[in-house]
């Protein structure tokens, strides 16, 4: 269970029940995208732009003021390979666009 999943249902009085129904814990939020598209699962909480981008249909959206405000940040790492990450930071930013089919929301 992920960090915002469990904040959310901690919020909405759900967690202990939720809890005690979990049968998987995969360690990415994509790996369990995969096991609700091959229905090795009855169900999977995921960020909507993870079920977008799988095609699942989005039965509920938990709100941010239960799961807190998700953020994923974009930045250069010294010693890395800066000049990728600027092109893929470049195309990001003016290619928005294409996150926000997705779900994505530009942060401001």
């Amino acid at each position: 269970m992920g960090l915002y999943a469990k904040k959310g249902l901690k919020s909405l009085g759900l967690w202990e029940k939720a809890a005690a129904s979990l049968r998987a814990r995969p360690s990415t939020v994509n790996q369990v995208a995969i096991m609700v598209k091959e229905d090795q699962v009855d169900a999977g909480l995921i960020f909507s732009s993870v079920a977008n981008g799988n095609k699942l249909k989005i039965i509920e959206v938990m709100d941010q003021k239960d799961t807190g405000e998700i953020v994923f940040g974009v930045g250069l790492v010294k010693g890395g390979n800066e000049s990728l990450s600027r092109d893929f930071m470049d195309y990001a930013f003016k290619n928005i666009n294409e996150f926000t089919k997705y779900g994505w929301k530009p942060y401001e």
